[in-house]
């Protein structure tokens, strides 16, 4: 399966030639000619996710917004319908109270930070996979450490209630806000539960070109029973006009039996 990782970028008035409205037609190319099964989007508004809907047909679109009242931004999934069945699905907060809406860490910035999580099925072969789909606080380390623990918490509880049907694959996706050596993903790929898969990639997040280096804080992360087989950072640009201030990362994997 395929499975791409897509900060989207909020749709801010002031990122001028690469505000959403501009970026869109772009967006539209890419996602239709890529024909991915999975994409995991970060910072997706409630007019966005409507937006998308009309874009992606052959797509099933899952998510929930991070305010107390469930609107705002959301960590959307868009899945292919003639590929997969969704078994169980999951929002979550990053916090010490996951299912209060809107709940957040004490070290963490003023924004909620959400989790989506679903376990599909694919309907030629009835594998099962566990998808995550997340984004790290980008104010504080501690929060982050503290997200990724309750993410991986949730993984590992997910593990044990679908034992029965074996060990479960596990595709842990987003902007982590964190560099690889950083505390946050040290202790993901340490966890025995998923290990990134991107070390190739030296930067994701570039400000609309505007950064000489990318900095890497975008991840897909695996379990031991995934393998990779095909890596790429989708760059495409048009006159100066982005798909977003991150690129997102596409990986073709392989469950392995």
């Amino acid at each position: 399966m395929n499975i791409v990782t897509f900060n989207i970028r909020c749709d801010h008035k002031q990122d001028g030639k690469n505000n959403f409205e501009y970026r869109k037609p772009l967006i539209r190319k890419c996602l239709l000619e890529k024909d991915s099964d999975i994409v995991c989007f970060q910072e997706v508004l409630p007019h966005m996710v409507l937006w998308l809907s009309e874009v992606l047909k052959d797509y099933q679109l899952v998510g929930c917004g991070r305010e107390k009242d469930l609107t705002g931004e959301q960590m959307t999934v868009a899945i292919r319908k003639d590929r997969f069945e969704i078994v169980s699905m999951d929002t979550y907060w990053l916090s010490n109270t996951p299912y209060l809406p809107g709940s957040r860490y004490e070290e963490q910035s003023k924004y909620p930070r959400t989790a989506t999580q679903l376990l599909l099925k694919e309907t030629e072969t009835n594998d099962v996979c566990l998808i995550v789909n997340t984004h790290l606080d980008h104010k504080d380390s501690r929060a982050r450490v503290q997200g990724m623990r309750c993410v991986l918490d949730k993984i590992h509880q997910a593990q044990i209630q679908w034992k029965a049907i074996g060990k479960l694959p596990v595709i842990l996706c987003g902007d982590m806000n964190a560099h690889p050596e950083s505390p946050e993903i040290e202790s993901m790929n340490h966890s025995g539960i998923v290990c990134d898969i991107t070390e190739e990639i030296s930067g994701t997040y570039h400000n609309f070109g505007k950064m000489d280096k990318p900095a890497k804080i975008d991840y897909i992360a695996v379990s031991e029973n995934i393998r990779l087989k095909k890596l790429e950072l989708w760059k495409d640009q048009k006159n100066g006009v982005f798909l977003s201030d991150h690129y997102p990362i596409s990986a073709t994997v392989h469950i392995q039996k």
